[in-house]
């Protein structure tokens, strides 16, 4: 991954209502944003918040009920018990589960901006607060020339990095950093997701594993908000999400991350 550029061709709307919340975002795709970001709106949603969630972009989606269905947002949809419609959380489906630019390059469409930009306007109007699940990672484009970080500057939420406890978790998350700062992103934190630590096994953590949080701190200045176990119970097509993640996610106040990202 490489940071995204400024050199997007696309003017975003300068009138776009700012929400409270959060981006959930990754460096790069398959680390695991959806049930993150399913499970911290499930979270606020226990406190007695308003929620609304956003998937601007899906793509790997399915055709049913007569259109594209994205699994994703269906299980954002159940966690925040939204009441909007599909077409409200996610606007744009995509049927590749490549990078929206090259889904939708396959499936002969254009990536609609705009109703990207509308959808938000309405959600926004009533929501207490936000939960967006980014497309893809940072780096990722969305058109030819707007990327995902382009589309975090255009909403400018604090952003939630989800970062898979594995080898080269340190490299990715300095490359996201580095991209968001280049940016003037607001960075809140990161989650571990896949965290070996509080698995049922006997099996040893790997030391590099056992270190990454105070690493993630020290040099790249992210402050490790959660730590989400291995679990297989989680599975986004299946709608489910595991109790170990629920449980780890909801020892954050999260309310207080995105006050804090935005001072």
């Amino acid at each position: 991954m490489t940071p995204a550029s400024d050199n997007s061709t696309f003017d975003p709307p300068a009138d776009l209502p700012r929400a409270t919340g959060l981006m959930v975002a990754s460096a790069s795709p398959g680390e695991g944003k959806t049930v993150i970001a399913a499970a911290i709106a499930r979270s606020l949603r226990r406190d007695g918040r308003n929620v609304e969630v956003f998937l601007p972009v899906a793509t790997g989606c399915r055709a049913d009920r007569g259109g594209l269905i994205s699994d994703s947002a269906d299980i954002l949809a159940a966690c925040a018990e939204s009441r909007r419609t599909l077409a409200e959380i996610s606007p744009v489906r995509l049927a590749s589960p490549l990078a929206p630019a090259a889904s939708a390059a396959i499936g002969g469409a254009a990536v609609d901006l705009t109703a990207i930009f509308d959808a938000w306007r309405c959600l926004v109007d009533k929501a207490e607060c936000v939960v967006v699940e980014a497309p893809c990672g940072l780096a990722s484009p969305i058109t030819e020339d707007f990327r995902t970080i382009h589309l975090a500057k255009c909403l400018a939420l604090p952003i939630v990095l989800v970062v898979n406890a594995e080898p080269g978790a340190l490299a990715r998350a300095l490359l996201a950093v580095d991209a968001a700062n280049s940016h003037g992103l607001a960075l809140a934190g990161c989650v571990l997701n896949r965290y070996p630590g509080d698995c049922a096994s006997d099996a040893p953590i790997d030391d590099n594993l056992r270190s990454l949080p105070i690493v993630l701190d020290r040099v790249a200045g992210l402050k490790t908000l959660a730590l989400v176990p291995d679990d297989p119970a989680n599975n986004v097509s299946a709608g489910r999400i595991a109790h170990s993640t629920y449980f780890a996610v909801d020892q954050v106040q999260w309310d207080d991350v995105w006050r804090q990202a935005k001072r």
